[in-house]
């Protein structure tokens, strides 16, 4: 007979988000990320077909925008400001927010993590993209669930997602340093999506537009 540890089960989360927080952090303020995936100053047709269709359901002609895990705000950032986006930008990289405000100068950018970002502001749309597999799995349901507090009501989500279930992957050699992973498989993703009282639309998968990887875009509508 199996018995659980919910205490133990608990603190081993606690340290897997901790482990993957510094490693996360000190990735992003010493790799080569920017060189390796931000050199382009513009959108591919299948990312600015998915960001046009964000905005085209937000009701507002300046809407305000959160990116969660904003990086150095290359592309994406910059292309929402230039569809006159009020923008604000957290991420837990000192030096990607740093580039993010010599790269997008009119755009309010916060060094944070976002589980400790409070505000009593709220937004219309939320960007959160390559972002939400960096955090454990098991917190996934916290940003979600913060993220809708912080929404106007039908507020808007774009971000994007892996389909394969992984605990925890481990790379040694991404952009020239240590990095993780952590994301639940496409169906349970989708299940704690309803739970936490989002509905939701497939964009696409990237892979299917040319990408050499598999992410899968979701517009997210929180109910009025």
């Amino acid at each position: 007979m199996h018995k659980s540890f919910p205490i133990i089960s608990c603190l081993s989360s606690l340290i897997i988000n901790r482990i993957m927080t510094i490693c996360v952090r000190h990735s992003y303020n010493t790799n080569d990320y920017n060189a390796c995936y931000r050199k382009r100053e513009y959108l591919t047709s299948f990312e600015e077909k998915c960001i046009a269709q964000f905005l085209s359901v937000i009701n507002n002609p300046t809407p305000k925008i959160l990116d969660v895990g904003c990086g150095s705000g290359k592309p994406y950032d910059q292309f929402l400001l230039s569809k006159n986006c009020q923008l604000v930008g957290v991420d837990i990289s000192k030096k990607q927010i740093e580039l993010a405000r010599l790269n997008a100068p009119s755009a309010k950018y916060i060094n944070i993590n976002f589980l400790r970002y409070n505000t009593s502001e709220k937004f219309d749309g939320v960007i959160m993209l390559y972002s939400l597999f960096h955090v454990s799995r098991e917190y996934h349901r916290s940003f979600l669930e913060k993220i809708y507090s912080m929404l106007n009501d039908g507020g808007k989500v774009l971000l994007n997602v892996r389909k394969e279930d992984n605990l925890l992957k481990f790379r040694h050699d991404f952009c020239g340093k240590s990095m993780f992973w952590s994301h639940y498989d496409y169906k349970t993703f989708k299940k704690i999506l309803r739970e936490t009282g989002f509905k939701f639309e497939f964009l696409g998968d990237e892979k299917n537009s040319g990408s050499s990887e598999s992410h899968v875009w979701l517009l997210l509508h929180k109910k009025n």
